[in-house]
């Protein structure tokens, strides 16, 4: 099991390496010079060249890299151009928020989609799944800004139950966590439902009925059970995209969090900060993955089985190589 989870860690490196490679290409080659953004449209071209050869913009894309590679290697994601601030700070400052709000939309998801993926699949054809995948389609196709927008207009001026934005207490992330939520959970639920009647079919479910056994007690000891790895990979998956996600419903509820910052650094061509927030997001979308893939072991015993036959069979060959 240790080797499993090991393996899985180490190919983390080449990914978040391709990460940090990429945007950082992009960056690059994007329309646009900081040194001119943070000078001012009339600025002499002398004073922005002087300040491109303070910032290192002058020298080959590929040094510029490996220097960025070595410093972040070290925990230095450089100076924000804008404010001369350390990233490092700037980035993890607003980080929390920015969790608070993927891991309360992940609960949303939860909660919503995992019950009505049940009721759908062991309801198929009736009005009930009828209805569910009716609106779970409309989840999906509902962009995530359009339906914030939606919900602060219902609930926070029309009905005026909740507030329209900011994170003081709990009450300012419902619409914010729903908004996000709401769209994950229609995949949740289409998965959970898709997962749930491949395996209701199975022959062994038709032996257990046949055994006696209530429809509960087929439900939750035999067919979530082998139902749950697709539904764990696909909740892992939307946690990391609620990340993404919060960068827009951040602008719409005016939550000072990651996303809402390192938007407000794109307009301002502020690219330490952008290559920093990328990094951590992807490092969190990546640990993500990582839970997801140790927690198979315990959801499917046949990949732990599987390493511990693995290994035996390593030490059945050393011991005969002795």
């Amino acid at each position: 099991m240790t080797k499993y989870f090991l393996k899985r860690l180490i190919s983390m490196i080449p990914v978040l390496l391709g990460v940090t490679l990429f945007i950082f290409l992009i960056l690059h080659f994007a329309p646009g010079d900081p040194a001119r953004v943070m000078l001012g449209e009339f600025a002499p071209q002398a004073d922005v060249d002087k300040l491109r050869e303070t910032l290192g913009l002058n020298q080959p894309v590929i040094i510029q890299y490996f220097q960025y590679i070595w410093g972040v290697l070290h925990g230095n994601f450089g100076m924000s151009y804008m404010t001369r601030a350390p990233v490092i700070d700037a980035v993890l400052s607003r980080y929390p928020a920015t969790m608070i709000l993927a891991g309360t939309s992940a609960v949303v998801m939860v909660a919503i989609g995992l019950p009505i993926g049940i009721i759908s699949a062991t309801k198929q054809y009736s009005f009930m799944d009828r209805a569910t995948t009716t609106i779970g389609l409309i989840g999906v196709s509902m962009p995530t800004f359009w339906t914030g927008m939606l919900l602060v207009m219902l609930f926070a001026l029309k009905l005026r139950f909740l507030p329209a934005g900011g994170y003081k207490t709990p009450l300012y992330w419902i619409l914010p966590a729903f908004t996000i939520g709401f769209n994950a959970a229609a995949i949740c639920m289409r998965m959970t439902r898709s997962s749930l009647l491949e395996v209701i079919r199975s022959d062994y479910i038709r032996t257990a009925r046949a055994k006696g056994q209530t429809e509960q007690k087929i439900l939750m000891h035999h067919a979530m059970k082998n139902a749950l790895v697709p539904i764990v990979t696909v909740v892992g998956l939307q946690l990391g995209l609620n990340l993404g996600g919060a960068m827009v419903t951040e602008a719409v509820f005016s939550i000072p969090g990651l996303g809402s910052y390192m938007l407000s650094a794109i307009l301002s061509r502020d690219y330490p900060v952008v290559q920093g927030g990328v990094i951590l997001i992807a490092t969190t979308f990546s640990l993500v993955n990582l839970l997801v893939d140790y927690i198979y072991a315990f959801v499917d015993p046949r990949i732990k089985s599987q390493y511990k036959a693995q290994s035996k069979k390593k030490m059945r060959k050393e011991d005969a190589a002795a």
